[in-house]
């Protein structure tokens, strides 16, 4: 199984495809000349693996066919990546007039490189295929980084919708951890108060409170990670270029929880430190 595409001379030079081995077709393949095609890597990698695949044969169809014409593989082209969230997929490229004989064509996209904007020059397009053929007209006519945009724009999509829905989970988790080292802190009034009257320092108290805030973090964290872990495989699908298990996002987000621990700690724990040993010993 493989993508195929009917192409031109300029086809190659204009997307800028690396040309590996052989050659790329020419205007001397004609309809009346022996039938070539040019395969991409994936597909010489696949189907002709520890071999080359220059002067094999091809043909299309799921069976031999007397019908359908044969065709030697002439070049090797570099890899296309149809979309970011897969590998590129196994292409051959055959010479439009042959094409028809192959596999009929029912239609064909031009494709221009511009040094310059290149909506500027719709207008002359259209009179140039309008002189050629004032019964063809030109449809769905966009750059390609509005081909790029709209690949992505699902994934895109998804990405900060998980990105909102992360922000949303680290505030509630920064305003769960102020909320607990609070209410911990009001519980040990009277445990806080008898620390420093037998001659705990308020610097003491003060470590004593960020490591309990640092400790139920870092239990959340150890939770959180082996859940991340067992989605990961979702979470590929919708990361351009990032693993199923990532080191430095996962470096980067346990930093930031730890930061933003500390933050949501320090309040409680400066709290604790102004506590009158005479007033919390008196405390109910």
């Amino acid at each position: 199984m493989t993508n195929y595409r009917t192409v031109t001379p300029g086809y190659r030079e204009t997307i800028g495809i690396p040309l590996i081995t052989g050659r790329w077709i020419t205007a001397a393949d004609r309809d009346s000349t022996p039938f070539v095609v040019v395969i991409n890597q994936t597909m010489a990698k696949t189907y002709f693996p520890n071999e080359s695949p220059m002067g094999k044969r091809l043909q299309l169809g799921a069976t031999p066919d007397k019908e359908t014409p044969w065709m030697e593989v002439v070049g090797v082209v570099g890899d296309v990546k149809q979309n970011l969230s897969t590998d590129a997929p196994t292409e051959m490229y055959v010479p439009v007039p042959q094409g028809d004989k192959v596999l009929p064509v029912f239609g064909l996209s031009m494709v221009m490189r511009t040094s310059n904007d290149p909506r500027s020059l719709i207008s002359s397009l259209n009179s140039a295929m309008h002189e050629i053929d004032h019964n063809q007209p030109l449809i769905n006519i966009r750059t390609m980084e509005e081909n790029v945009a709209t690949s992505v724009s699902q994934p895109r999509f998804r990405t900060l919708l998980l990105a909102l829905l992360a922000g949303l989970a680290l505030l509630i988790a920064a305003v769960g951890i102020y909320g607990v080292m609070s209410f911990a802190v009001a519980q040990r009034t009277r445990e806080i108060g008898t620390r420093m009257a037998l001659g705990s320092t308020p610097g003491e108290v003060f470590r004593l409170i960020i490591s309990n805030g640092l400790k139920l973090t870092l239990t959340g964290m150890i939770i959180g990670l082996i859940a991340g872990a067992l989605v990961s495989h979702y979470l590929s699908s919708v990361l351009f270029k990032l693993g199923t298990i990532d080191p430095l996002s996962i470096t980067a987000v346990t930093a930031l929880l730890i930061v933003v621990a500390l933050v949501a700690c320090y309040i409680p724990a400066r709290r604790a430190t102004r506590v009158n040993p005479i007033i919390a010993l008196r405390y109910e």
